[in-house]
């Protein structure tokens, strides 16, 4: 265990110091500030003791003394120029998305820059005496006939403008293979193809553990999301024996959905073409009907049924819409939009266009050094950088922050009071949040309300779900934006513009993995005069280097 999850331990080890019989009033327990501070110089980057050094400012009146601590250790160097000014997390640069920025937002709202639904910051009272009678509140600005609106409708706004490569030009009168699972999906999602059920499970092992090890080491992160143990589970496929899924004979796998933010919780939909369908429903769908009960839908002429449980770690639907295709997902909204294509009922579909056509005539369908294929088609991207899917996914980071929070404040009033809060107004009257969530200047940003789970541990969101395993995006697309949400989507698109002057680029992804060998290529057109590109053409390109191995275990990568 890392010494900062230790040191959270430590903190909370009031938790069992403190009994509580029967209705008894709890006996709180005094937390002590200069310690927690001490704890937070050693491990200044743990979200939970920044969380409780602040809200135990706010109790002590030290409030801004514990911000400016905050500041020192975790920009050192820098806090002299920053002192005058609150730099808040960037909503749309980041493209991992809520797990990357969650500490930053929270800094933001503990100090007042709760960033909401209405599309304002509201201050809070400033620490210090100003100039102002104390009963009179400063009388707001005349709006101006030249205001921003305050709200527009999400078609209105202007995404990235680049245009699309001359892509029938550049493919010709070339006819490539581009396999049947190409056709079963939208072009604006994403597409990974596999040419077995043992490839699948190779690749995806794979990349659990370059994201164990390698991104644990260069993140400076110790925890796990299994992305993938959870997506399997949603799914269905979790408990079903790997070696009699191999066993399976299939002529492809194929997965698919709306946008790339897998470890908060995204739409994935996964087709199975071949002749050992029936096998696969064989060993597959017993597990379905023993866990949940199925529910019936019919969409583009398909029928499909729907199993899941209550806390949504079962949440799959399943169709079989010819003998040889499977299809099984976690969003409805996505998995209809694969039954349309499946049906021939979307008119844009990802293997008859003719940019996925031109990708593989120059990675071609089947190649011996293919056992994935993951391809970002332009459309793909467009619709990653669009103004809806944008702001869908801002509205649910700051959703994630207040959800986060709130799970940091039912352990602080647990470890005080040796039980757990019966409600957010109980977390807030303890003083063990900055106010009651989802009302006031911690307002729900997309119009839903908050609750506590049954165990009163953590938060629950009416839209999105829970922290640890968030809604889809598609599943509440943004209708329409705040000025907030506009001024700073436009910031966003201008810098964009400024990387990309001329062309979207698809980025396509080929995978061989086997026991002695990983090989992994990417193909992005153009190769514009970049300094990325350029650094990453000085870095990789050339002949194959040998590398001297070490007496490492063989699990390791070096």
């Amino acid at each position: 265990m890392r010494a900062r999850t230790l040191a959270t331990v430590i903190l909370a080890a009031g938790l069992f110091a403190v009994p509580v019989r029967g209705d008894d009033p709890p006996k709180k327990t005094a937390w002590n500030l200069d310690e927690v501070l001490d704890q937070l110089a050693h491990h200044p980057k743990d979200p939970y003791l920044q969380y409780v050094a602040l809200m135990l400012g706010i109790r002590d009146n030290r409030e801004r003394e514990v911000e400016e601590q905050i500041d020192r250790l975790n920009r050192p160097g820098r806090f002299e120029e920053r002192a005058g000014r609150r730099n808040r997390a960037d909503l749309f640069s980041t493209f991992t998305g809520a797990l990357a920025i969650q500490e930053s937002l929270q800094l933001d709202t503990m100090r007042g820059n709760r960033r909401g639904g209405r599309g304002v910051d509201i201050p809070k009272k400033a620490a210090d005496p100003v100039d102002r009678p104390k009963d009179k509140a400063p009388e707001p600005p005349a709006p101006k006939k030249d205001d921003p609106p305050k709200t527009l409708q999400i078609d209105k706004l202007i995404g990235p403008a680049q245009k699309p490569h001359p892509w029938a030009k550049m493919l010709g009168d070339k006819k490539p293979e581009v396999g049947p699972l190409a056709n079963c999906v939208p072009e604006d999602f994403w597409f990974a193809e596999f040419r077995s059920l043992a490839a699948v499970n190779q690749v995806t092992g794979l990349s659990e553990l370059w994201g164990g090890h390698l991104f644990t080491q260069a993140l400076g992160e110790a925890r796990s999301q299994l992305t993938v143990e959870r997506i399997k589970k949603q799914l269905g496929l979790l408990q079903l024996p790997p070696k009699a899924l191999e066993a399976i004979q299939v002529d492809g796998v194929g997965v698919t959905g709306s946008d790339l933010f897998l470890g908060e919780g995204s739409d994935v939909t996964v087709l199975v073409e071949g002749k050992g369908i029936a096998g696969l429903l064989a060993v597959a769908m017993p597990v379905l009907k023993l866990r949940a009960k199925e529910e019936k839908g019919e969409h583009a002429g398909i029928a499909f049924g729907h199993y899941a449980t209550p806390d949504g770690a079962l949440n799959v639907y399943v169709a079989t819409p010819r003998p040889e295709l499977h299809v099984r997902g976690n969003s409805l909204p996505a998995f209809k939009r694969v039954l349309e294509c499946v049906a021939g009922k979307d008119a844009k579909r990802l293997g008859e266009s003719k940019e996925f056509q031109y990708v593989r005539t120059l990675m071609p369908y089947r190649a011996a050094e293919e056992d994935g294929f993951v391809y970002l088609s332009d459309p793909f991207i467009r619709r990653l950088v669009g103004p809806e899917l944008k702001i869908s996914e801002r509205r649910r980071v700051l959703v994630y922050n207040h959800l986060r929070m709130i799970g940091h404040a039912c352990l602080m009033f647990r470890t005080e009071f040796g039980r757990a809060p019966k409600s957010l107004n109980e977390l807030a009257e303890a003083k063990c949040a900055p106010g009651v969530f989802g009302k006031g200047d911690l307002e729900h940003p997309d119009g839903g309300t908050y609750s506590l789970a049954a165990d009163g541990l953590s938060g629950v969101c009416s839209k999105w779900g829970r922290a640890e395993a968030l809604n889809p995006c598609i599943e509440h697309p943004a209708i329409e934006a705040t000025s907030e949400e506009i001024d700073e989507y436009r910031a966003f698109v201008n810098e964009y513009n400024q990387y990309w002057r001329t062309f979207f680029d698809p980025i396509a992804l080929r995978v061989q993995a086997s026991p002695k060998q990983y090989r992994l290529e990417t193909l992005i057109l153009p190769l514009i005069d970049n300094s990325i590109y350029t650094t990453m053409a000085q870095v990789l390109g050339g002949p194959a280097v040998a590398l001297d191995t070490l007496p490492t275990p063989k699990r390791e990568i070096g």
